[in-house]
């Protein structure tokens, strides 16, 4: 890995430990976040299926790799707002228009305008939406496309796509678009749309609606007038149906932009970053565990201790393994640096427990702690499914080692190792384990 990629690749760790919310909000675990890039300029994260983070931002596009934890530019061209790698291997860029690559390398312009979204669903029809009050679809690939008007949403500026899996029900799965304008839900896989509840003018603006396979629901956040008064900004709404929407809570947006991006986890956690309005830096990121209805931050950023520079968070996207992931872009304002790339140390989205990983590796599994919490020595169990070498070590959430298990070889098999936390201040720290690029975590309080 080059010099400068290293310096992108910073394993410095940063720990934003969740603030005080709201009267009777129940508290959340504080969360740990490492800083995987310091330099980048992220605009659009996507996740694919070859253990790769794809994004994009104002000097190119980049791919993550998760074997090697390396970064490579593989397009220095344009300023792309958005990102797809299908399941074919093709890979969707958008900007004014859409455009193809099948080799990381030539991009084929596509007849496709004005792309804001784009979705694949089961299936492999691609679906495209943008300004122009209508959708796009493909189903060969991206050959080639066929525009769908959508009659009830025809002065909507189209922003974000989800999509419900499909059941016996809806055998096409159920499509939702929001845009500038409202919503408009389609069951046939955007071959025809219908109307929602949610009005139809310049008021109502949403960037992201998202579905949430644990909770049974779509949710957006909707920027403009609400129906109950108070905040213009940050409304989160839930539909089951996609047609019918409710205003559920609200994220204090009013002098933060507007919220520009949503993300389900697996557990039922929804999260939410704020953005959009390039002469307001934003650099918080927030969480809800109870569907939507309180909201509190679980990440401030501070990008001239970070970065050097200004910031303005980009998106939110969230790992197969439950591990949430962020991208910022440079702000106004002063001198034009650098961006930032995060993540969160554990797999705070990932079904079960929150924190808990989604599935142990066959390689290293790591045991929970205890006694938890504990109040002299702890135990650390771990099982290797051959000799390799191994470190642990037990971080702060400032992600300052503060004990070393063990850095070296370790034989095959289940075995015990051990920490003395007499000298530790209470509170949660975080053990973790490495072997190659895989890594494994769990929490442990030390109590007084």
């Amino acid at each position: 890995m080059s010099e400068a990629v290293s310096r992108w690749f910073c394993r410095c760790v940063v720990a934003l430990v969740l603030l005080g919310g709201a009267p009777g909000v129940q508290a959340q675990e504080p969360i740990a976040w490492e800083v995987v890039s310091d330099s980048l300029q992220v605009r659009s994260l996507t996740l694919s299926g070859d253990s790769a983070v794809h994004f994009v931002g104002t000097d190119g596009a980049w791919v993550w790799r998760r074997a090697d934890e390396s970064f490579t530019r593989f397009n220095r061209a344009g300023a792309y707002t958005g990102i797809l790698m299908a399941s074919t291997g093709r890979l969707f860029f958008l900007d004014s228009s859409v455009r193809m690559s099948t080799d990381y390398g030539a991009m084929t312009p596509l007849a496709v305008h004005e792309g804001k979204a784009i979705l694949e669903m089961p299936t492999g029809t691609l679906v495209v939406v943008g300004d122009g009050g209508h959708v796009n679809r493909s189903t060969d690939a991206g050959d080639t496309w066929t525009a769908t008007p959508i009659p009830v949403f025809d002065t909507v500026l189209g922003r974000g796509l989800a999509f419900a899996p499909p059941t016996p029900e809806l055998p096409f799965g159920r499509l939702v678009t929001v845009g500038l304008g409202g919503a408009a839900v389609s069951d046939d896989g955007g071959l025809t749309w219908e109307e929602t509840n949610l009005a139809q003018f310049f008021g109502y603006d949403a960037e992201s609606v998202v579905y949430s396979a644990a909770l049974g629901a779509f949710f957006t956040a909707m920027n403009g007038a609400v129906e109950d008064g108070g905040s213009q900004f940050g409304a989160i709404r839930k539909s089951v149906d996609g047609r019918v929407w409710e205003t559920v809570g609200r994220l204090p947006a009013d002098e933060r932009g507007f919220v520009s991006k949503l993300a389900a986890g697996a557990n039922g956690s929804l999260w939410a970053v704020m953005g959009g309005l390039d002469n307001v830096p934003q650099g918080e990121v927030w969480r809800s565990v109870d569907g939507g209805v309180t909201w509190q931050s679980v990440g401030a950023f501070d990008g001239e201790a970070l970065v050097g520079n200004r910031l303005i968070v980009r998106d939110v996207v969230i790992g197969p393994e439950g591990r949430v992931w962020v991208g910022f872009s440079q702000g106004v304002g002063g001198p034009f640096k650098k961006g930032l790339l995060v993540r969160t140390v554990e797999a705070v989205a990932a079904s079960g427990a929150a924190g808990e990983p989604a599935t142990p590796s066959e390689a290293l599994v790591l045991g929970t702690p205890y006694p938890n919490p504990g109040t002299g020595a702890v135990t650390v169990p771990l099982t290797l499914a051959q000799a390799t070498t191994v470190r642990v070590a037990v971080v702060d959430l400032l992600g300052r080692e503060v004990a070393v298990l063990h850095d070296g070889l370790l034989v095959a098999g289940t075995q015990t190792l051990t920490f003395e936390t007499v000298g530790l201040p209470a509170g949660v720290y975080v053990v973790r384990a490495r072997v190659g690029a895989v890594t494994e975590t769990r929490r442990v309080t030390v109590a007084r």
